[in-house]
């Protein structure tokens, strides 16, 4: 028994007591172990959720906004002015 992530032999990496946690940032569990990690989980989801992008309607108003303007200031379908 080595613990994959020490190299030590006194114990295997879900009981690695220098192991930090990915979601918790704790020292002494694996990630697959945190009991944090479904209030992680609901985190990361409402993170995404904010991420999500306004959809702009793209009709004839918009393409002749666009119209005139140079390449470099439509970024990712976003009109910079």
């Amino acid at each position: 028994m080595t613990c994959q992530y020490c190299h030590s032999n006194q114990h295997n990496i879900n009981n690695c007591p220098t192991i930090i946690c990915r979601y918790c940032k704790e020292i002494g569990h694996p990630k697959w172990l945190c009991k944090n990690k479904d209030n992680k989980d609901k985190d990361r989801e409402k993170k995404n959720n904010k991420k999500e992008k306004k959809v702009i309607e793209k009709n004839i108003n918009y393409y002749l906004k666009i119209e005139k303007l140079n390449w470099s200031n439509i970024i990712n379908n976003d009109i910079v002015v």
